[in-house]
C-alpha cells in the first residue's frame, strides 16, 4: 500500500513537471512570436 502511494506521488510530480515545461515552452514561443511581429 505504501509503495502505491509513493508511486502515485512520483507520477503526480512527474506530470506536474511536464505541465510546467509545456507552460514555459508555450510562454517562450509566444514571447518570441511577439518579438517577430514587432
Amino acid at each position: 500500500m505504501v509503495q502505491w502511494k509513493l508511486m502515485a506521488i512520483i507520477l503526480m510530480q512527474n506530470m506536474l513537471g511536464q505541465v510546467n515545461k509545456i507552460k514555459w515552452y508555450l510562454e517562450h514561443v509566444r514571447e518570441s512570436h511577439t518579438c517577430f511581429k514587432l
